[in-house]
């Protein structure tokens, strides 16, 4: 089944004819690359009405892209010209759809502090303020656009005992996708293979020693959630078991304060010191909790549900073992990290930030609010670390078997993974091991479910 071509609008101010000529440049590569590039250079033509075609091009369009230039911002801002009136559109638009991400900033020829205008809030944009560095923005511009959310056609059960049905429909080339009856949880098929696990960019200096040797394992095909595990579904767990969190029955949770991390009795996945909604990723819970919500949903619905081992997580965090630093790649983030936005809120913060970059996010962001890594899924660097299967050692990958590791020794502590909305560069990086006490509780640890094929 061939892919449909995204169409795309393009608004932009007229600043000058270097700039109009730098819009056009950019609607050419697009065109060039798979996208239907909607500009008025191309598609206005006199005597036409540019208010229709505006609210057209917007209305019709599967992204709109934003150059915020100075001028444009300004413009904006002041609800002035085809920009404010383009303005108004737009913030009718994402009213009444909060969390669309139909709308993609790029910024250009904006010196200013203000990168982005009002109506726009605190979205990810792409930079193109360096010119020597445009083909990569090109690239992760294009990523972002080709990563149109589509609603997949139902397949068969991936957890049905009859392997030749499954066989007839998944081959190499082809992405399944399966959603659980129960909760909506969608699961990536992750198809299997060998890579090298561990710090593959020792040279950079910024790794550990329980990250190494590097070395190589082989895992099978397996099913990975498409999203971490959020505040809605859990809820339907604790709503349907009566289930009682650990942070609940004893002492609470950590939590962040403006005065640093503290326990808090009342903390728990309902109260975890933030706003939160049913979209963001479940947090305060235990290594034991996610086993609990694991075994209810595996006995309600027949199906094997359970952690991924840390191979597993690394592998598809890796886009399927590749040489990536980060679940995004190796450049500029898209994820929800320690960054601007959290060293704006709080001033004192004395970890190391992703320094220019802006999430938009304090705390926890709703899962999928990011781009997908190259697999399709998301948020496997930031948002929250994510439990693992795995007993924590600092000399396990001296330990492993090259097929289907898991370390299973004598600790009371698990692994945990990707990083976090607090944690520092080095931590959000794939390769970085972290563990917590199996009946810990932290506002910044959640759990992703992983499945058999």
């Amino acid at each position: 089944m061939s892919v449909p071509i995204p169409i795309v609008f393009l608004s932009y101010s007229h600043d000058t004819d270097a700039h109009k000529e730098w819009v056009l440049k950019l609607a050419t590569d697009l065109m060039a690359n798979g996208v239907d590039a909607e500009l008025d250079q191309w598609d206005l033509v006199p005597g036409q009405d540019i208010v229709a075609f505006m609210e057209k091009g917007i209305s019709d369009s599967d992204r709109v892209l934003m150059i915020c230039s100075e001028s444009y911002v300004k413009k904006a801002d002041k609800g002035s010209g085809g920009v404010g009136y383009e303005g108004l559109i737009v913030t009718s638009e994402v009213a009444q759809n909060i969390d669309t991400m139909k709308f993609i900033p790029l910024i250009r020829n904006n010196p200013s502090s203000s990168k982005l205008p009002r109506f726009l809030g605190h979205r990810l944009y792409v930079d193109f303020s360096n010119e020597e560095q445009y083909d990569t923005k090109l690239q992760e511009l294009l990523r972002a656009i080709h990563r149109v959310k589509v609603k997949p056609r139902p397949g068969p059960n991936p957890f049905s005992t009859t392997t030749a049905a499954r066989e007839d429909i998944y081959t190499e080339t082809q992405s399944a996708i399966y959603t659980d009856p129960v909760t909506g949880t969608e699961l990536v098929l992750v198809k299997g293979g060998c890579y090298r696990m561990g710090n593959v960019f020792e040279a950079d200096g910024d790794g550990y020693e329980d990250e190494k040797p590097v070395h190589e394992v082989c895992v099978d095909d397996f099913y990975l959630g498409k999203y971490e595990v959020t505040v809605g579904e859990f809820k339907t767990f604790v709503d349907e078991a009566g289930y009682k969190t650990e942070a609940e029955k004893g002492d609470g949770s950590y939590i962040w304060t403006d005065k640093g991390w503290r326990k808090d009795k009342n903390a728990n996945w309902s109260n975890p010191g933030f706003k939160q909604d049913d979209k963001h990723p479940v947090v305060c819970v235990s290594w034991n909790d996610a086993i609990a919500y694991i075994e209810w949903l595996s006995a309600k619905t027949g199906r094997k549900y359970r952690l991924p081992t840390e191979a597993e997580w690394e592998y598809a965090a890796r886009s399927g073992g590749k040489d990536y630093k980060y679940s995004w790649g190796n450049g500029t983030p898209s994820g929800n990290i320690a960054d601007e936005t959290l060293k704006r809120q709080f001033p004192d913060w004395s970890w190391p930030i992703w320094e220019g970059y802006e999430s938009g996010y304090i705390y926890t962001a709703p899962v999928g609010n990011f781009m997908p890594n190259e697999i399709g899924i998301y948020d496997m660097s930031g948002n929250v670390w994510e439990w693992c299967q795995d007993v924590y050692a600092s000399d396990a990958y001296k330990k492993h078997a090259r097929n289907n590791p898991i370390y299973t020794g004598d600790s009371a502590s698990s692994v945990i993974r990707g990083g976090s909305w607090y944690t520092l560069p080095r931590y959000v990086r794939v390769f970085r091991r972290g563990d917590g006490a199996r009946d810990g509780r932290n506002c910044y640890v959640g759990f992703r479910l992983a499945g058999i094929k």
